[in-house]
């Protein structure tokens, strides 16, 4: 194993910044860069106890270039499970690239890739590519729910799922084979079936637990991508006005010319410790030209990954055809409000209770304001329906590769009750459960191709 350093800690300006080395010849580098204050070069790594921290000087050829704390962290018990030492320095840009300049002047250390120390974690068995993973969504985290999801996934609550259902079918699998040992001629006739019933019994309780595993990852995903509040409607109803408001700033341009909005508009706040985006949409109607129509089908594919859409019209003008056709387009959105705007300039009769299939509808001026509470309100409802799964700590998939491994290993489980119904051998029953195994393993990174591995660890920072 090789042994690498990296800075990491962000570049720039700040307080502290640290440098990590890890890999068998890690102390080595002590005596030619780190002179203790109360040791001089003299300082021995063996003599210290691990997770113990030393004041001194990193040195370059002779030269003091920092003050600096290293702390010391002796193998197996260490993030990687090798070795490793972490330099706190002063957090200047110039200050870290001179330390790291001088670590990787020897010849023994290299620059760590992206990634690389949390590979070296997984490698050595020190966690799970599951909790590997999880390392990457704690630093992404942009909310505290995506944060909390991260650190249970961390702490092995999704791992552990997994592990239990494995051991399940390594259970069958033994059950299924040992069956195989023997002749059937040598066995009751109802020993075949005894084992079948006890393999389906247990495949559809594990099929069960998977699938409500995989109907966690909408809103899971959610944690990474936030919540997708779109808005909605004909054009010159008030879709950036309304925008501007529930930002707080004037992100959209707003004017009188319809179709104004081409493109749509998407920006964030946190709602509820959720990530919320909001995004403003092109104008719903025959459209006039090709820039135009692009637009639309741009809304068209919001609407699509909408959790929430805000169905907005003009209450000045009254409902009209374009109205009718965005109506028409929300047919498969669960969340969605009807928001008539223009409260300001007073409504026309046909606005009333029950219009464009909507219960009811909430009332706005986006202008001055009027009624965005009510509008914050309900928006505050969803989200906290959403965040209910998060917050209860339990085991949830935010990740599409999770989710791959889990639908595969669950196709394979269906097969096997199939098979059993047409009476198939113990062969083939046993090589299903043993592909079902597989799906969990590359789940886990027990037999993850390294084609996987490294599109895992290279969306990491160079320093994790």
């Amino acid at each position: 194993m090789d042994t690498i350093a990296a800075i990491s800690t962000p570049i720039g300006q700040g307080g502290l910044g640290i440098i990590r080395i890890t890999g068998p010849k890690a102390f080595s580098v002590i005596p030619r860069i780190f002179l203790s204050k109360k040791h001089g070069k003299r300082f021995s790594a063996k003599k210290q106890l691990s997770h113990s921290i030393h004041f001194g000087f990193l040195i370059r050829n002779n030269k003091k270039i920092d003050e600096v704390l290293m702390s010391i962290f002796k193998a197996p018990n260490t993030f990687t499970g090798e070795d490793t030492l972490e330099f706190s320095c002063h957090g200047g840009t110039l200050v870290l690239e001179n330390a790291l300049s001088t670590i990787l002047e020897n010849d023994f250390i290299r620059l760590a890739e992206q990634g690389e120390f949390s590979k070296k974690a997984f490698l050595n068995g020190r966690i799970d590519l599951i909790q590997a993973e999880a390392v990457a969504d704690i630093i992404d985290a942009r909310n505290t729910l995506a944060l909390d999801a991260a650190v249970n996934q961390l702490d092995g609550s999704l791992s552990k799922t997994i592990n239990k259902h494995k051991d399940r079918l390594i259970s069958l699998l033994s059950l299924c084979e040992a069956n195989i040992e023997f002749p059937e001629d040598d066995m009751e006739d109802n020993t075949k079936k005894s084992c079948y019933k006890n393999i389906t019994k247990n495949i559809s309780s594990i099929l069960k637990d998977l699938n409500d595993l995989l109907s966690t990852f909408n809103r899971g995903s959610l944690l990474k991508q936030g919540i997708n509040v779109v808005i909605i409607g004909a054009p010159n109803t008030g879709k950036s006005t309304l925008l501007n408001s529930i930002l707080g700033f004037e992100r959209a341009i707003v004017t009188s010319v319809a179709g104004t909005t081409r493109d749509f508009l998407k920006e964030s706040l946190i709602i509820e410790g959720a990530v919320v985006n909001f995004i403003d949409t092109a104008g719903i109607r025959q459209a006039k030209d090709k820039i135009e129509k692009k637009g639309i089908s741009k809304t068209l594919q919001a609407i699509e990954k909408a959790t929430i859409v805000l169905h907005i019209i003009d209450g000045s003008r009254g409902i009209l055809k374009n109205d009718h056709m965005v109506t028409g387009m929300l047919s498969s959105v669960k969340h969605k409000f009807l928001v008539v705007n223009k409260l300001d300039l007073g409504f026309k009769n046909n606005i009333k209770k029950g219009i464009l299939g909507y219960k009811r509808f909430i009332s706005i001026s986006a202008k001055d304001g009027k009624g965005m509470n009510s509008i914050m309100s309900e928006l505050k409802k969803i989200i906290k329906k959403q965040n209910t799964l998060y917050l209860s700590g339990k085991a949830m998939i935010t990740s599409i590769r999770h989710k791959n491994c889990i639908e595969r290993c669950c196709k394979e489980l269906e097969e096997i009750i199939t098979d059993i119904r047409k009476n198939s051998s113990e062969e083939i029953i046993s090589h299903r459960i043993k592909s079902s195994l597989n799906y969990l393993d590359e789940l886990s990174g027990a037999t993850t191709p390294d084609d996987v591995l490294n599109a895992v660890f290279s969306k990491f920072c160079i320093g994790k």
